[in-house]
């Protein structure tokens, strides 16, 4: 029997809502894979009340799930981008992003003053909004840049909040500004993977390190964010972004994309509205591009080749995840397949799902063995631009 995408989505959807159950009354916070490198904090265990986490039959996340579809994708060289889109509009309230809540000065994020920690920020949302932040985000400035571990739905009037990050800045213990600004991209895809997955400051570091000294980008303080600022990274991501920046128009309620590259899956991440897709998908486009620009490919994806991976996720049990504001967190972890989600009120926030262990090239969705086409690397592709 064929089956479609939609059902696909359906039944992944339908085992993301039946998982939710075991969150029922409780966000949960794990300190399991916390190293303690000097001035890094361990992550406190603690369990709140959630009362506005839905259960395994409510209806509104049911009617919303069953209604999203996969597009054809949009491409450049190896990289293809699918729209997924929600068949019908679906209100999910007003939420302030990071960036314009900054804009509008009604957030405020600071170290701990003279405790300062390496993994542990404040945060103050002083609107009478939701400000919604996606783990992978960065805050630059302070003594030094950081990002998110996970999704972050903040109160309004939240008070001050003691907020778990990861460094992204490996180099500087030295303070620029008082409170972080955002910065306009987010953490490479793989990096926010190692975030996701490992869960150790550590392996956040590696997984930079590793993406710097692939695109040949030195940089005094180690910054994540500094790849985006090397010309010749800039030269070579830019046809790319001309390329698949218009994703989100190509239908008026496109709420997310899945990611690959050749035929590797590179995410999957999927809003509750097309406002906040709209507003991150720039960042995610970056994250995504600079992961895998110079790197050989072969082949292309198919929408087949994506529903299998979303039918092996939904095969997958969900479990209670971790966050620092209001809502449930849900992530699984089967094989090499991982993902989370971020849900409220009987809504979905944001949802991302991704293939590959921290610091490992995520593996085919089809042939095992198909030998690699011979794309310039990165090097060569500049060799012959100097020419």
């Amino acid at each position: 029997m064929k089956t479609d995408g939609r059902t696909l989505l359906r039944a992944m959807w339908c085992g993301l809502s039946a998982a939710v159950l075991i969150a029922v009354g409780v966000v949960a916070f794990s300190t399991q894979g916390f190293s303690t490198p000097p001035n890094v904090d361990t992550i406190s265990s603690r369990v709140l009340p959630s009362p506005d986490v839905p259960g395994m039959q409510n209806p509104i996340i049911g009617k919303y799930l069953e209604k999203l579809a996969v597009l054809e994708p949009r491409r450049h060289e190896g990289l293809s981008i699918y729209p997924i889109i929600a068949k019908s509009t679906f209100p999910i309230g007003s939420y302030l992003t990071l960036d314009r809540a900054l804009k509008r000065g009604v957030l405020r994020v600071t170290e701990l003053g003279e405790s300062a920690q390496v993994n542990t920020v404040l945060l103050e949302n002083t609107s009478g909004e939701y400000i919604y932040i996606m783990s992978g985000e960065i805050l630059k400035g302070a003594k030094q840049d950081r990002t998110m571990q996970n999704d972050l739905l903040a109160p309004p009037d939240s008070g001050k909040l003691k907020v778990h990050v990861f460094c992204t800045e490996h180099g500087r213990w030295v303070n620029k500004t008082e409170s972080f600004e955002a910065a306009e991209y987010a953490v490479p895809n793989r990096v926010r993977q190692a975030a996701k997955v490992s869960k150790d400051q550590s392996s956040v570091w590696s997984s930079i390190s590793e993406n710097q000294s692939r695109l040949q980008v030195e940089t005094p303080t180690a910054a994540a964010k500094e790849v985006y600022a090397d010309k010749r990274v800039q030269d070579d991501i830019d046809p790319y972004i001309k390329t698949l920046s218009d994703v989100p128009e190509v239908h008026p309620r496109v709420v997310g994309v899945a990611a690959t590259f050749g035929k590797r899956i590179l995410a999957v991440d999927i809003f509750g509205d097309t406002d906040m897709f709209r507003a991150l998908y720039p960042k995610l486009l970056k994250s995504y591009v600079v992961d895998v620009v110079g790197d050989a490919w072969t082949g292309t994806t198919t929408l087949k080749e994506i529903e299998s991976f979303l039918s092996r996720a939904a095969s997958a049990q969900w479990l209670p995840g971790q966050t620092d504001g209001v809502g449930a967190a849900l992530e699984f972890h089967k094989g090499t397949l991982h993902g989370s989600a971020l849900l409220y009120k009987e809504m979905l926030i944001h949802s991302d799902m991704f293939v590959g262990e921290v610091s490992m090239m995520a593996p085919p969705v089809g042939e095992l063995n198909q030998q690699v086409s011979p794309t310039p690397n990165l090097q060569q592709r500049r060799e012959q631009h100097t020419r």
